[in-house]
């Protein structure tokens, strides 16, 4: 019985890191706080072209969906804790094994 129970909680411990771990993402604020005051007034209105002009202009990447920031897989992650329920399972076994064979040694 003790083998079936190591082997559930293995089983659901490692679809539990398989299935936490696929996407993170992560935000950064920044801030700074000055002293003074700053006050406009009126409206900007550009006078002729700038010089020299701008002669390379941004372009827009050619794909459906813009780069995102912030998200990484950290894949090494979800291979430590596979191998640590591959060990925990094999410890599990190999300790329910030696205690069979010690119960049955005691008794012939």
């Amino acid at each position: 019985m003790k083998q079936h129970t190591w082997l559930i909680t293995g089983c659901l411990l490692g679809i539990l890191i398989i299935g936490s771990a696929v996407n993170t993402q992560a935000s950064s604020i920044q801030s700074a706080d000055t002293e003074g005051t700053i006050h406009f007034s009126g409206r900007y209105e550009p006078i002729g072209t700038p010089d020299p002009p701008p002669t390379d202009s941004v372009k827009p990447p050619s794909g459906g969906t813009l780069p995102q920031t912030n998200t990484v897989m950290h894949y090494q992650w979800i291979w430590l804790g596979g191998l640590f329920t591959v060990l925990a399972v094999t410890i599990g076994i190999k300790r329910n094994t030696l205690n069979l064979k010690n119960e049955r040694g005691n008794y012939t």
